[in-house]
């Protein structure tokens, strides 16, 4: 018997990942094209070939100022998955949703390790969200290492999206076929 994917499930899941993958995008922004050192450089060498004169610092604050509404996006989506995520957990508290048991007896060491993974993601999920809201709100005396794990929020999400789906492939060429379509229309493109 395959399982099948209620309407509520598959909106959590495809709403948490696409607001995910937004903030990814912005954190991709913010490292690499709107990184701060990056365009603060192209500043000054655009002032340098036009005679004006800038200094390093005021080139580094023009380059904050250009990516500010970036980054505010940044925050917008982080507030929009952690209200995603209260649902996602009162829907699991209520049992709308179920959170797999990962300690059950009798499960296989595959499922256990699918089980735990979760697990070790929505922990990390929920540790971006407080880290965010401390640096949203200032509420902290160790800004530098709660920004340091906030910052490591990328890697832990790179890892889980690898692992995501690298074992959806496996899945949908092996044991679980259809598990894709299900996921998208809620049902085996095979019925």
């Amino acid at each position: 018997m395959t399982k099948g994917y209620s309407v509520f499930y598959r909106l959590m899941h495809w709403s948490i990942a696409i607001v995910m993958l937004l903030l990814l995008l912005t954190i991709i922004l913010r490292m690499t094209w709107l990184n701060k050192s990056a365009m603060s450089e192209l500043i000054l060498s655009y002032a340098s070939q036009h005679d004006i004169s800038i200094s390093k610092g005021d080139a580094i604050n023009m380059a904050k100022t250009i990516r500010y509404p970036m980054w505010r996006w940044h925050i917008y989506l982080g507030y929009v998955l952690l209200g995603l995520f209260a649902i996602r957990i009162f829907a699991g508290i209520f049992n709308i949703i179920h959170f797999q048991n990962p300690f059950k007896q009798n499960i296989t060491f595959k499922v256990r390790f699918q089980r735990l993974v979760y697990i070790v993601f929505y922990l990390s999920v929920i540790v971006s969200l407080i880290t965010g809201l401390m640096l949203e709100f200032g509420i902290t005396k160790y800004v530098n290492l709660v920004k340091d794990i906030h910052k490591a929020s990328i890697y832990y999400f790179a890892i889980f999206l690898g692992l995501h789906f690298i074992g959806i492939l496996i899945a949908e060429f092996t044991y679980e076929r259809g598990i894709v379509s299900r996921m998208v229309n809620g049902r085996d493109k095979f019925e």
